[in-house]
């Protein structure tokens, strides 16, 4: 935002400049599944390491490569990867066309204006025209796509932010940006989440329709995997149901509803080498499943409008016996509600593919869910309901 104002940007440019900062990766779980499995498993590190050097020149793109494709990998299989990572210019271009495709759709889905809408296509462009996945250049790239870039790699590089932004500027970066962000100081040293939200531009933007913004948080939580996609919508539907029949107030099936949709948004914190595994998980990689409610609380945590539905949401692994995640709760802290929305996850996942097995059928799955209620897992009114 200082840049922009640097810059004499006008006020619809600032608001516009504001939300596309925030919403830079909203694309992001567009092809997690696919690039996980193209560097190894761990596409949330590949993306940390690439992120400083995406505009830089190629030499510094190669070793961030060679440093984090297939880290984790034996050797011979991390080469395979490493070959493939360094010569597949169009899977690289594709993944990127996705996040900006899944960005700009879901933004548009939010009722962001045409602005936004435009930058959040380019946010992969380069000054010089050698990015993705258009490959548009100069003045041909939004504004605040070009004032992002900039901003995004200062964060990033943080202590070699200074000679590495102005190595790239007429490369990677707008000439007019690195020396507004010059102008501006080259750091400005950490922001709070609420002193973000104060840089809003007046007049403050509200949500008319909060119901159909969880929906887009819910489809973008379950693109983060192909075993996911509509999995909390299904959810939310069946919590809704559940609670109806169970005679609860209007209020908590609104609740649920909208719980179910969010529920799963800490999904994205954990990489796709584990949720796409097809294999039994290690006890590491049991421990990087059961933070993700835990993530999803953090995150609805920051959002005034949602904090009534925190508790709820995170705990949709909770189980009577205590034997759920994270927080390992038993039956007497655990609400009808949210002994409904574990049920309703529960049948959702029975009733969908996973890649350790096959959907089960409708009988199949009440069998099972079955079986969770008598071993004191899952409350029966509620699995009834």
């Amino acid at each position: 935002m200082a840049i922009g104002e640097q810059m004499g940007l006008d006020q619809e440019r600032l608001r516009s400049l504001f939300r596309v900062s925030l919403l830079k990766f909203l694309g992001c779980t567009a092809d997690s599944s696919e690039a996980a499995s193209a560097v190894g498993g761990d596409e949330i590190g590949f993306n940390a390491a690439m992120g400083p050097v995406f505009f830089g020149s190629v030499p510094e793109l190669a070793r961030a490569m060679m440093a984090s494709v297939g880290s984790t990998e034996p050797l011979l299989r991390r080469s395979q990867l490493l070959v493939s990572a360094l010569t597949d210019t169009k899977a690289a271009r594709e993944g990127l066309a996705a996040h900006c495709e899944v960005a700009a759709m879901l933004a548009q889905r939010l009722s962001m204006e045409r602005n936004v809408i435009t930058a959040l296509r380019h946010v992969y462009e380069r000054w010089d025209g050698k990015g993705y996945p258009a490959g548009v250049s100069g003045d041909e790239i939004a504004i605040e796509a070009r004032i992002v870039a900039v901003a995004g790699d200062a964060d990033l590089l943080d202590a070699d932010a200074a000679q590495t932004i102005s190595r790239r500027s007429g490369k990677g970066y707008d000439p007019d940006v690195v020396s507004a962000w010059q102008a501006v100081g080259a750091h400005r040293g950490d922001t709070d989440w609420e002193e973000t939200m104060n840089a809003e531009p007046e007049p403050i933007a509200y949500i008319d329709d909060l119901d159909s913004a969880l929906t887009v948080m819910a489809d973008f939580a379950d693109l983060k995997s192909p075993w996911t996609r509509g999995h909390s919508r299904n959810v939310a539907e069946l919590s809704m149901g559940a609670a109806v029949a169970a005679g609860f107030p209007e209020t908590d099936v609104q609740d649920l509803r909208r719980a179910g949709l969010i529920h799963d948004l800490g999904r994205v914190g954990v990489e796709n080498g584990i949720w796409d595994k097809p294999g039994p998980l290690s006890s590491f990689e049991w421990e990087k499943v059961m933070i993700h409610p835990y993530l999803t609380g953090r995150i609805l945590n920051r959002c005034r409008a949602l904090r009534g539905l925190e508790g709820l949401a995170a705990s949709h692994h909770e189980r009577i016996d205590g034997s759920g995640y994270h927080h390992q709760w038993t039956g007497d802290h655990l609400s009808p509600p949210t002994r409904i929305l574990a049920a309703a996850d529960v049948f959702d996942a029975l009733r969908s593919d996973r890649p350790h097995r096959a959907a089960l059928d409708w009988d199949e799955a009440v069998g099972a869910i079955s079986e969770e209620v008598e071993a004191g897992r899952l409350d029966r009114e509620a699995v009834a309901s």
